[in-house]
């Protein structure tokens, strides 16, 4: 007997199309069969159970080794048999049991009834015929949107799938299947509800953990960002984090990690484990080599027969955790190739040993510099750089998250009113200039400004004069530019107005549009301390551009 498929949209062979009115006497003439039949088909291993008692689904399972158990580790799942076929809706729900689930079953016209006292985390739902069943669909998704929902049809047609994946479907088996589809697509689908729930739990529980208050994320870029950030925390993966200078790097990798160690406590806290949190290490990579080398690979010293010196590495030391690789760009050659054997091979050789050392950590390796640009010109292996880029989580830089910037200075408030007894504020004079500056120093440079105001502040309440004065001056003068540019552009626009009602003999005093340009790029130029990069970003022209031009007016040497 054929096997069905699980790719929407194909249709089953002839004879494997079962309607609802056939269905019971389908099953009595399996079960009536000889004996040996059924002996010589339960040696195949895609007879479906259509048609299959409880006791042949047994003994189908026994022959096979037994139905294969849901992951350890796997909270409580419950699954929900949607089937009107009793005489099918039984083996299907022996068959959940088997795996490990709480089971649950219902004809489509008793669903109804059953859905507010109804507590499940898969269901398999029969859609034959289509039409009377996507109601019964449709009531179920919107009972539970984040369950997966499993259809079983014999009438698999393309419309048929697109209508159910419409309407909720995640996954798609046509009838007759066989015992293994079955058991993999449950598999799949209790997979897919523990990472869903496990996310849900660890994202609750972070909302108030230290290190998510420390990044303050308010801007829907934080907020996408945090996100994805929860969601690698459940694996193992190696991730890089970029950003510029001062964007907050470290206290994405510190929140990464605690959400791991969250989600581990949860998984040992269900299994009656208990272990201590693993460390958060971290590694400046721009340090001297042998320095860097001892700090991660460790040695092993033999002074003749009796003393022996020896020192673990971060990448191998005991209980694991998050190993922090900051500026990973600065990283030595010599290391890199070492650190990527490391990878590869999943173990670590320290210098003077000759057994190796199993790597215990999840990397996490951080940079502000434009990674696949040092790959391309040999400063950096490209094989290290795909091997630590598994998972990218870039950092936006603070001017393009202004939302973060109260919430973020009121997180060093906080920090500092403890340190001194003293409940700081923002006023109003204060935070106007704070949220007008460009912040090319980003979450570093806010941070230190609040310290510094704290520090020579008079009183709880933050004013102007506690900011640096080259903060305050930088945003006057900026707002002095836009000024100044909407004056010269309403000047600009009279002077076509007034140049059209003027005789060509009359002198008008106007100034060229390459001046104006000329006059702003110097000006962003230097309030910006010569960062072309940063100037071109703000006046909104490319870089190349910019180069030209500064090229054109002389100073194309300006240090950037």
């Amino acid at each position: 007997m054929s096997t069905g498929q699980r790719v929407p949209g194909r249709a089953p062979q002839p004879g494997h199309a079962r309607s609802e009115a056939n269905a019971p006497a389908s099953s009595a003439a399996a079960a009536q069969a000889p004996a040996s039949a059924r002996e010589q088909a339960g040696a195949d291993d895609v007879v479906p159970l259509s048609g299959m008692t409880t006791a042949e689904v047994l003994l189908r399972a026994m022959q096979m080794g037994g139905v294969s158990a849901l992951p350890a580790g796997t909270f409580p799942l419950h699954l929900f048999v949607v089937e009107p076929d009793e005489h099918l809706r039984e083996p299907l729900m022996e068959v959940g049991r088997q795996m490990g689930f709480t089971v649950r079953g219902a004809s489509p016209a008793e669903v109804a009834g059953m859905l507010d006292a109804l507590e499940c985390d898969v269901v398999l739902l029969d859609l034959s015929p289509e039409a009377a069943r996507l109601d019964v669909l449709r009531q179920l998704r919107q009972k539970f949107p984040r369950v997966p929902i499993l259809v079983t049809t014999a009438f698999a047609s393309v419309q048929t799938a697109v209508e159910a994946l419409r309407n909720g479907a995640s996954d798609f088996l046509t009838k007759p299947f066989s015992l293994e589809e079955l058991t993999t697509t449950l598999h799949l689908a209790a997979e897919q509800r523990s990472f869903d729930v496990e996310l849900r739990r660890m994202q609750h529980q972070m909302r108030t953990s230290p290190a998510m208050q420390q990044v303050a994320a308010a801007s829907p870029a934080m907020q996408k960002l945090m996100s994805m950030v929860l969601r690698v925390a459940v694996s193992d993966h190696p991730v890089m984090v970029l950003g510029e200078s001062g964007s907050g790097k470290e206290r994405i990798a510190r929140v990464l990690h605690e959400a791991a160690a969250v989600g581990a406590r949860q998984r040992a806290g269900e299994s009656g484990a208990r272990n201590p949190d693993p460390p958060f290490l971290q590694v400046l990579c721009s340090g001297s080599a042998a320095t860097l080398e001892t700090e991660l690979f460790g040695y092993v010293r033999n002074e003749g027969t009796a003393l022996r010196e020896e020192r673990v590495g971060l990448l191998t030391v005991e209980g694991g955790g998050t190993l922090f690789l900051d500026e990973i760009d600065a990283l030595p050659p010599d290391l890199q190739s070492k650190l990527l054997r490391a990878m590869k091979d999943r173990a670590v050789r320290p210098p003077g040993s000759a057994m190796s050392r199993p790597l215990t950590v999840r990397l996490v390796a951080s940079s502000s510099r434009d990674l696949p640009l040092l790959v391309e010109r040999g400063a950096f292996r490209k094989d290290l750089y795909f091997r630590l880029n598994v998972v990218n989580l870039r950092v936006p830089p603070l001017r393009q998250r202004r939302e973060d910037l109260p919430l973020l200075a009121a997180v060093f408030l906080e920090k500092h009113s403890r340190e001194r007894l003293l409940s700081f504020s923002l006023g109003p004079d204060a935070m106007r200039v704070l949220m007008e500056y460009v912040w090319p120093g980003n979450v570093r440079e806010l941070e230190a400004v609040i310290e510094r105001a704290c520090t020579v502040s008079s009183g709880p309440v933050l004013h102007l004069a506690d900011l640096p004065t080259q903060l305050h001056q930088d945003v006057a003068a900026a707002e002095e530019a836009v000024r100044i540019d909407g004056r010269s552009r309403k000047e600009g626009a009279a002077a076509v107005v007034t140049a059209a009602a003027t005789p060509v003999s009359a002198e008008i005093n106007i100034e060229p549009i390459a001046e104006m340009e000329r006059r702003m790029i110097l000006l962003a130029l230097q309030k910006l301390n010569g960062d072309k990069i940063m100037t071109a970003k703000l006046l909104g022209i490319g870089k190349t551009t910019l180069y030209r031009k500064l090229k054109e007016y002389g100073i194309g040497e300006l240090a950037a």
